[in-house]
């Protein structure tokens, strides 16, 4: 059974209410297999700076920029959110189409990454804590934006 997990993402403008559900286990497979050979290296990268107690990320981002090209991008930003719903200005939209996702993330480009973030989380949230192992964990978020689990 997939899993759904909704949960509040905030930036300077405002907030969506995000819900995402789990990929299936074959398209859920091949994204994974695909965000391993983009962010692999990254990862890496990310984890032996966090490992020296380091803060600086941008060489790490920096060699994943340079790992994709603009029509990757796209695809894969809309491979990411296929299975979320968002609530933004009070209306209700399915981000299956890159005509949605233009809708409700243009200019809100760190609403969007935090978006991809969570869905992420929600598809590969046990698996990602452990292949990173000792990156530390975020934060937790702001009261009333914690991620509630619903079936």
């Amino acid at each position: 059974m997939r899993k759904q997990q909704t949960k509040t993402i905030e930036d300077q403008e405002g907030s969506v209410l995000l819900t995402c559900t789990q990929h299936g286990a074959i398209p859920g497979m091949r994204l994974l297999a695909r965000l391993g050979k983009l962010l692999g290296p990254a990862a890496a990268d990310l984890k032996a700076i966090a490992g020296a107690g380091g803060t600086d990320a941008l060489p790490a981002l920096t060699a994943l920029l340079d790992r994709i090209d603009e029509d990757s991008v796209e695809s894969l930003i809309c491979q990411v959110l296929c299975n979320c719903q968002v609530v933004a200005n009070k209306r209700p939209m399915t981000l299956d189409s890159q005509q949605a996702i233009d809708e409700v993330y243009s200019g809100r480009y760190l609403l969007l990454l935090r978006s991809m973030a969570f869905a992420l989380q929600v598809n590969y949230g046990d698996f990602l804590r452990g292949a990173v192992g000792s990156v530390p964990a975020p934060a937790a978020p702001a009261s009333g934006s914690e991620a509630s689990p619903s079936t």
